[in-house]
């Protein structure tokens, strides 16, 4: 190849090159992207079980009804309130319960003692914790949570 023709040559492959690098991928990659892995598993029905322990165990009992459309992973969820909850003073085991619901935003509803609050969704669910672990600590400062064996 003469000096010419590989200035020819290899210029427009160069700016191709760099065309090709600077084109984002996202939406092409998008369906070949592999799922986010869980390290959750689903319940059937997250409120009725995470009711049922909230009402036999100390701690929080948390139901998270993942959304079709949720850009958030179980596990990020998990993390995220899990933190909530111990940096607002709750050293009693927080325990998640999910199920795969049929809307496309995700919700969450907590449960200790026989009390609840929610659900709320995923933009609420952080103040909400703060305000559930407030809540817990106070009526647990004052001997107001029982538990039974039954959960009734």
């Amino acid at each position: 190849m003469t000096k010419r023709n590989t200035a020819k040559f290899f210029g427009p492959a160069l700016m191709l090159g760099f065309i090709v690098f600077l084109t984002p991928l996202s939406s092409g990659l998008a369906q070949d992207r592999p799922a986010a892995v869980s390290t959750v598993s689903l319940v059937e029905n997250a409120d009725r079980t995470a009711s049922t322990y909230g009402r036999q165990h100390p701690g929080i009992a948390v139901a998270v009804f993942l959304g079709t459309e949720s850009s958030v992973t179980s596990d990020q969820i998990k993390t995220i309130l899990t933190r909530e909850f111990v940096q607002a003073g709750v050293d009693d085991p927080i325990t998640f319960f999910f199920d795969q619901n049929d809307v496309a935003g995700t919700g969450v509803a907590y449960y200790y003692a026989g009390y609840v609050d929610g659900p709320f969704n995923l933009k609420d669910a952080r103040p909400q914790a703060i305000k559930t672990a407030e809540d817990y600590i106070f009526r647990k400062s004052r001997n107001l949570l029982s538990y039974s064996a039954s959960g009734q």
